[in-house]
């Protein structure tokens, strides 16, 4: 899991993640890609 995590070009920075921050971070993992379904199919739709 954490290899995922560093691998996300969302992960930079010289400081330690917030333990907190990361569990969000992982959690909200599943909106994204629902956002991302529905914003393709706005962008066919349109």
């Amino acid at each position: 899991m954490v290899e995922r995590v560093r691998a996300n070009p969302l992960f930079v920075g010289a400081s330690p993640i917030v333990p907190a921050y990361l569990y969000a971070f992982l959690q909200s993992q599943h909106a994204y890609a629902h956002a991302r379904i529905r914003l393709q199919q706005n962008i066919t739709f349109f």
